[in-house]
């Protein structure tokens, strides 16, 4: 007799592919500095402060977050959350100042990540009970993956297309997966 498929374990793909694009959208911004740098002549510390604005807003709104997805669902959630990294990201490609990048880059993806981690690794939580630790531990394995994975891709994206053109393609993937990650959310 074949074992019988247990959907929680879709979610769990989901959970991963979220974690994967959020944080590889907000780590993927170590490849931009050097460019930043040069293109608004700023300094190390003004640059960091878009790095450190986006960390600070995604721990910031977790309980907001995991309370609207308690209320409204995951998929509508995270959902909005991969519409605001890839605005952010999208945007940020468009400033014409460190600080127009301070205001699309850092807040939107800052929230973009907030409003994807706590309501997808929750949703993993609800369906298991057994295996809840390795589910877990699989889901939020997506942060790594993405850290690896997505700056060395910008750089390289940077290299062959400018780091504005960067920008939209990411934004763009971003939204794309992202949607497909929110779309698999369920949390029956």
């Amino acid at each position: 007799m074949a074992a019988r498929f247990f959907p929680g374990w879709i979610v769990v793909g989901a959970a991963f592919l979220a974690m994967f694009v959020a944080f590889g959208a907000m780590y993927g911004f170590a490849a931009f500095f050097r460019e930043l740098e040069r293109e608004f002549a700023a300094s190390r510390a003004d640059v960091s402060l878009v790095f450190s604005l986006s960390g600070f807003l995604y721990f910031a709104i977790g309980a907001l977050t995991g309370s609207l997805a308690d209320r409204y669902g995951p998929r509508l959630v995270v959902g909005a959350g991969m519409a605001l990294i890839a605005a952010g990201m999208f945007l940020a490609s468009r400033a014409d100042t460190l600080q127009a990048v301070y205001l699309t880059y850092g807040i939107g993806v800052g929230l973009g990540v907030g409003f994807v981690y706590v309501p997808a690794i929750g949703t993993v939580q609800r369906w298991f009970e057994r295996r809840r630790g390795l589910a877990s531990g699989i889901a939020v394995a997506g942060i790594g993956v993405g850290t690896l994975v997505v700056p060395p891709l910008a750089g390289w994206l940077i290299g062959l297309a400018g780091w504005r053109n960067a920008y939209v393609i990411l934004a763009v993937a971003s939204l794309l997966l992202g949607l497909v990650a929110a779309a698999l959310l369920d949390h029956s």
